[in-house]
């Protein structure tokens, strides 16, 4: 089991605010587990951070902001703030041609846009990941 906190402004999605996930430590074991793990935090957030830090019993180490989704896969840590909206499947599944609303953070509704059911409007996405020892708990904020 691992314990995973957050705490932020109850408005945090529409205003900016500072934003503190704990993950603890590991609890437990098992035969052939990992020692290491990367973890990848998603956080849907108004605005882009200036900087992201990450507190662990060795100190507190800025993680470097890697420009791209491709940067952050290929990376052991850092982050990367992903600017995209779209109503939804995942935004590469459109088009500006095909859905012209989708690309407009003020769209409309779903009678207006014709959406399906299981529409969900997606916002901008902080992602931070960071690779660490399971018996180790760490704070990124």
């Amino acid at each position: 089991k691992t314990l995973i906190e957050c705490d932020a402004p109850h408005n945090v999605m529409k205003r900016a605010g500072r934003v503190e996930v704990k993950v603890g430590a590991s609890v437990g074991s098992f035969e052939g587990q990992l020692v290491n793990r990367t973890y990848i935090v998603l956080l849907h957030v108004a605005t882009a951070p200036q900087e992201v830090i990450l507190k662990t019993s060795y100190g507190e180490t800025t993680l470097n902001n890697l420009g791209s989704k491709s940067a952050l896969e290929w990376e052991e840590s850092g982050w990367f703030f992903d600017r995209t909206y779209s109503w939804g499947r995942p935004f590469s599944f459109y088009t500006f041609n095909e859905k012209p609303g989708r690309f407009s953070a003020g769209a409309g509704d779903c009678s207006e846009l014709g959406c399906p059911p299981y529409s969900v409007w997606r916002h901008q996405t902080l992602a931070v990941k960071v690779r660490t020892d399971i018996r180790e708990s760490f704070t990124v904020i």
